[in-house]
């Protein structure tokens, strides 16, 4: 590849960086703090520690159907498998919907238990057990996911358009 390639390539990445940005100034937001963030007790949701998955998705799920921002303050949340959970999204995203943390030093999602062997598991995900829905405008964006064991995963995105996931540490 071209020097000039290279540079076309990081222009255009650049330019749809820029576009979600700018998406996000106008989205409803609501923020998530972690049991240790700077910050705890003055988020819209505020976790404690244990299967912190709950609020974020409770926070995902009170954004309107439009879509919207959650916002994941820093410190580190703990991400766990509720009890009879069959899917292995564990935090479930939609079209229109984005999450974003405050810089992959300083928000973590981390699996807190193991599960030895078994089915794959991923911290986030789209359509619980979809296989062909297709979600657009969404985003990912600033944080460390942390995966211990070798069927966990970060990420999982069936069906994916127009998605931007940045600045994001597995």
């Amino acid at each position: 590849m071209t020097a000039s390639a290279e540079l076309i390539i990081a222009r255009r990445a650049r330019n749809m960086i820029q576009q979600h940005l700018n998406r996000h100034q106008s989205l409803q937001t609501i923020s998530v703090a972690a049991s240790n963030s700077k910050n705890a007790g003055s988020a819209d949701y505020n976790c404690d520690g244990v299967n912190d998955e709950a609020e974020i998705q409770a926070a995902l799920d009170a954004l309107p159907s439009t879509g919207g921002l959650v916002q994941l303050l820093d410190g580190t949340f703990n991400i766990g498998e509720p009890a009879g959970q069959t899917a292995f999204h564990i935090i479930s995203i939609n079209s229109n919907d984005h999450i974003r943390g405050m810089g992959k030093e300083a928000t973590k999602l981390q699996f807190t238990s193991s599960r030895g062997a078994g089915a794959d598991r991923y911290i986030i995900g789209n359509a619980t057990g979809a296989t062909s829905y297709s979600i657009t405008n969404w985003s990912i964006r600033s944080m460390s996911l942390v995966c211990a064991d070798p069927q966990d995963h970060g990420i999982h995105i069936i069906g994916m358009e127009d998605g931007l996931i940045d600045d994001v540490y597995i």
